[in-house]
């Protein structure tokens, strides 16, 4: 063996064959779609069909469901058998959506399965045990939330399902943990529960993909203090914008006791009378560009290039963040992955929680910052072989910025600042040129459906985009959560200058992603693939994408009003997603938006453990690492938040707000840098 590393031969022939296949593909499926004579053909029996099945009652179309098997679209089926290769060890995606209470006022477990378990009951796929063997996904549930009626029902012989009926109170588990008396408390409990699977068997061959975790606190040093309710939900099972509409169904207005799909409904009629927009639909809208038959050709090439060529793009810069597939070695000298083909899911994962952000303090740095007239910075970013970032040129021009352009910048501040305080060696050499991107997904627009049996489903993608961690390199990290205006030292001026630049940066490239095709590109190439190509080409595109980035970047807006969950009223939420990579989540309930990043241990390589048992690593070095481990661990944990915290004050100052309207717990926050 020559000691060189050569990950990148097998991975751009597979990437090259899955392209080309991909291409031709297209061409071919859109050929046959424009010009068959069956499509028209099979349309006109869709329309009887539809007419036909209008023909029976609810109870016979029920039946039907129940006794025949359904398929799963394709990308729900992937997501079912596990989209990464099976090395990574990481097989199952799981949505853990954390609603935290207080101890005296916690839902039990027999009002979750009273007010809760049977309405998800009610979607197919909630009911569902998807068979991996065959593909087919069997409905069985009893239609009784008790034991003692799931024995009248076959003592009367109405209970007709095959197994007997799934038993409500196996959908919800109880879990005793002490001394929970923060909301950081629960977070940090959740490590140990938001990993277990839901698919492995023996559970995922007799119950549906999904449950509730209860988390009973008992306090042993408080009169009180947070319990909380995970709800865990198999990807492969929706999308979050199919899940809003089961949100709306088993959560009810804390002031009216009235359920949120009721006002949804209301406020979408309004919105229809009015002509005006509404969340609902705003999906759908901000898809409706016009484009002339020119653009459309030129668009849809460029963007079918970019998503052709990005899991073969270049690797992101390997930090102390995040470790990427690299030959290099780490500022504290432990290798990196030398192929995507050696990174192993740990199950170590750290979740940290920032400081929560109150949405309307958000929103007034978003219109500040769009009737800003300071936007006379010029930047032309070009980097070759990043995987399709466009090049940005900010004009002096009015900018209509977003929620997500300011979250996105406090996050590339935060994280820039974090590593310049850690001297990471990578940011120190490249400077402004550092990669650092972030997939988002993207959900695309999808009709409205009342039909319970179609409900759910994975219409989303996923679009790449750098986050500018490198700009204002060469500044001093300062708070300025006493300066107010950010008038104090040089260096306090010039961080919040570069934390503008980057906003600007910022804002060019996702509003230029929101204009192209690059999602609807992505999808339909994503689609094709897992349907047509054999799974180990798709899985192993899917690890080529991931290895590439460093984190999954989402921001999912919740109810604005106090919500009641099982008749008791949630305090705050957490969106939970353990990936492949670190996964950056926003989550937005009763005026606050919620955050957090996950991360693996920042040491932990996976094949490395092994590698070192093969060259009889001593005692000692191991117990170095095991100390770097926990130091970098801990730093991370405690140091990350601060810089979040700190750079919302960085804008904030930057853009002319006077100290009083940075709220008080962000400015004591980020004092403690």
């Amino acid at each position: 063996m020559n000691g060189k590393s050569n990950f990148g031969d097998d991975t751009i022939l597979s990437s090259t064959v899955a392209a080309a296949t991909a291409t031709a593909a297209i061409a071919v499926v859109g050929c046959w779609v424009i010009f068959s004579p069956s499509s028209l053909e099979n349309k006109g029996k869709n329309k009887q069909r539809h007419k036909h099945n209008n023909g029976k009652n609810k109870e016979d179309r029920d039946c039907d469901r129940l006794r025949v098997p359904r398929r799963w679209s394709c990308m729900s089926e992937s997501m079912a058998h596990g989209t990464f290769p099976t090395t990574t060890k990481f097989n199952e995606a799981i949505i853990n959506a954390v609603l935290i209470f207080d101890d005296n006022d916690r839902p039990t477990m027999d009002e979750i399965v009273e007010h809760c378990v049977p309405i998800l009951f009610q979607y197919e796929r909630f009911s569902t045990v998807f068979d991996r063997t065959t593909n087919f996904a069997y409905t069985y549930h009893s239609t009784t939330t008790t034991k003692e009626g799931k024995e009248e029902e076959e003592a009367k012989g109405t209970n007709t399902n095959t197994n007997g009926g799934i038993d409500p109170y196996d959908m919800v588990r109880v879990v005793k943990v002490s001394n929970c008396l923060t909301e950081d408390d629960i977070v940090k409990e959740l490590e140990n529960h938001a990993c277990v699977p839901l698919a492995a068997a023996p559970r995922g061959n007799l119950l549906p993909w999904w449950e509730f975790v209860l988390l009973e606190n008992k306090n042993t040093s408080a009169s009180t203090g947070k319990s909380a309710v995970i709800w865990r939900i198999h990807h492969s099972l929706g999308d979050g914008i199919a899940l809003v509409q089961l949100v709306q169904e088993i959560f009810t207005n804390a002031k009216t006791g009235q359920k949120l799909g009721a006002a949804a409904a209301a406020a979408a009629a309004a919105a229809r009378k009015n002509n005006t927009t509404t969340a609902t639909n705003n999906t759908s809208k901000k898809f409706q560009i016009h484009r002339s038959p020119l653009e459309w050709v030129t668009q849809s090439f460029t963007a079918l290039a970019t998503v052709l060529t990005l899991p073969m793009s270049r690797f992101d810069d390997s930090t102390i963040f995040h470790k990427t597939p690299s030959p290099t070695t780490s500022v504290h000298h432990h290798p990196r992955y030398s192929s995507p083909n050696d990174m192993v899911y740990s199950s170590k994962q750290t979740i940290i929680p920032f400081m929560s952000i109150p949405l309307e303090f958000v929103k007034r740095l978003k219109t500040a910052a769009s009737a800003s007239a300071s936007t006379s910075t010029s930047n032309n970013d070009t980097r070759s072989g990043s995987g399709g970032d466009v090049d940005v040129v900010v004009h002096n021009i009015k900018k209509n910025v977003t929620v997500n352009d300011v979250l996105f910048t406090i996050i590339s501040q935060a994280l820039h600042d974090y590593l310049k305080e850690e001297n990471d060696i990578m940011l120190e050499s490249k400077g402004e040129d550092l990669l650092c991107r972030a997939l988002l997904p993207v959900a695309l627009p999808r009709p409205k459906t009342d039909d319970k049996s179609r409900a759910l489903r994975n219409l989303w993608c996923f679009i790449s985009c750098d986050l500018s961690v490198g700009t204002g390199t060469s500044t001093t990290i300062t708070s300025t959560s006493s300066s107010g205006s950010g008038s104090g030292s040089g260096s306090g001026t010039n961080q919040q200058n570069q934390i503008l630049d980057r906003l600007w940066k910022i804002h060019e490239r996702l509003a230029i992603l929101k204009k192209g095709l690059v999602p609807l590109v992505s999808f339909t190439v994503s689609k094709l693939v897992m349907k047509w190509l054999p799974r180990s080409i798709s899985r192993d595109q899917t690890l080529q994408l991931f290895s590439r980035h460093s984190m999954v970047f989402s921001n999912v807006p919740g109810p604005a009003e106090p919500v009641s969950f099982a008749n008791h009223e949630v305090l705050s939420v957490q969106m939970i997603h353990m990936n492949l990579i670190p996964q950056l989540s926003f989550l937005s309930y009763r005026g606050m938006i919620f955050g957090n990043v996950i991360v693996p241990p920042p040491t932990d390589n996976g094949h490395d453990h092994d590698e070192h048992s093969h060259n009889n690593n001593t005692n000692s070095n191991n117990d170095d690492d095991d100390d770097v481990t926990a130091t970098m661990s801990r730093r991370r944990r405690e140091r990350l938040p601060l810089h979040v915290s700190n750079a919302l004050v960085l804008l904030a100052s930057k853009l002319g707000l006077q100290v009083n309207d940075v709220p008080e717990s962000l400015r004591d926050h980020a004092a403690q840098l």
